[in-house]
């Protein structure tokens, strides 16, 4: 058996530095996912301890307004956002200023370098998908 088949789809993507979020509003409104993106020789360990969905309005959902917003995040070592910015737009301004509110909220456990256990900053990218 190899290594690949024997360890679990969280335990893959951990030892690939990979940690997924995912949000659901309603049904299949919003979807977030989480990856850890790699900054210098640290690779930093972002754990999310607090993430509220993003608002997906009424409005919104009436006109069948969807799409999938980029946004990247500077985490502090504390766990706090220090910057959150758009990525890649959704191409609705309404989706894209929901995601950016909520995601300024998100806390994180203290973010660590893994090797050397010292604390560190992070920069991850978080996609979310509204509707469809």
């Amino acid at each position: 058996m190899n290594l690949a088949n024997a360890l679990s789809t969280r335990q893959r993507a951990i030892a690939a530095g990979a940690i997924l979020i995912v949000i659901s509003v309603g049904s299949r409104d919003a979807v977030a996912r989480t990856p850890y993106i790699a900054t210098s020789p640290c690779t930093p360990r972002v754990v999310p301890k607090w993430a509220p969905t993003p608002q997906y309005s009424v409005q919104a959902r009436r006109l069948n307004l969807h799409g999938t917003v980029t946004l990247q995040l500077l985490i502090r070592e504390d766990g706090v956002p220090a910057e959150v910015s758009v990525y890649a737009s959704s191409g609705r301004d309404e989706l894209d200023q929901s995601a950016l509110a909520t995601l300024r909220t998100w806390r994180y456990e203290p973010v660590m370098c893994e090797e050397s256990g010292q604390p560190t900053q992070g920069r991850i990218r978080v996609p979310i998908t509204f509707g469809r």
